[in-house]
Order: structure tokens, then C-alpha cells, then sequence
């Protein structure tokens, strides 16, 4: 989530069913550069009960990592990102190089101008 890679140990030869069993059974690891209140974050994203999830028993903005956050300026697309990706060309991002560039005339058209809040989110 916050290192480019997946939360559960794969490398190139994992199977599919080992794939689910490690997410299943296993533990993520944390690698020592993420600070001590985004692991909080992350492992409390990924509880394996539901329940226990943060998201479903408390506001995930009200996390202490997200303490600085100004919401009234995310919800109104007034901050500038951390972090902005280099794109030299356009004709470096086909459907071949990256799942998220594909095109889906389908939800294309149903997330245009998506702006919906949840309204315990207010």
C-alpha cells in the first residue's frame, strides 16, 4: 500500500491458491523506513475480521496518521499532491504497460464526474 508492493509475501512463482492462502493466514510485513502510526494504519486496514476493521468500527480519517489532514481542502480538491508521477510521453502508457490506463468506455461513463461523499464523512 504504501511501498509499491503487495501487503502479502509473492514472488514470481506463487501460485494462485498459495497467493489466497498467504493473504488468508499470513501476516504483512512492514518494512522499518514506514513510520510507527502508518504500520497502526495499515494493519488496522487489513484485519482479517471485518468487524475489527477500521473503516467499519471507527473513521479512518480519524486515524492519528491522518492527524494533519485538512478534509474540508480534500473534499474540495484544493490541495496540491504529494506526490505527482513523471509521464514523458502519452504513447509510453498503453494498455500493455499498465492496468490502470485501460480503457473501459463502461467505467468510463459511470464514474464520470463522480463527486459522491458518504455523509458520516461531514
Amino acid at each position: 500500500m504504501a511501498t509499491g508492493y503487495l501487503p502479502f509475501y509473492q514472488d514470481d512463482t506463487t501460485k494462485e491458491k498459495e497467493a489466497i492462502k498467504n493473504t488468508i493466514n499470513g501476516q504483512p510485513e512492514y518494512p522499518k523506513c514506514l513510520g510507527a502510526e502508518l504500520c497502526d494504519l495499515i494493519q488496522q486496514l487489513l484485519r482479517k475480521n471485518a468487524n475489527e476493521r477500521l473503516g467499519v468500527y471507527a473513521k479512518v480519517r480519524d486515524h492519528p496518521f491522518y492527524s494533519s489532514t485538512n478534509w474540508v481542502e480534500v473534499e474540495k480538491r484544493a490541495l496540491v499532491p504529494p506526490v505527482k508521477p513523471l509521464i514523458r510521453s502519452v504513447k509510453g502508457l498503453s494498455k500493455n504497460d499498465n492496468p490502470f490506463t485501460e480503457d473501459n468506455a463502461g467505467v468510463i461513463r459511470i464514474l464520470k464526474n463522480f463527486d459522491y461523499v458518504d455523509p458520516s464523512w461531514q
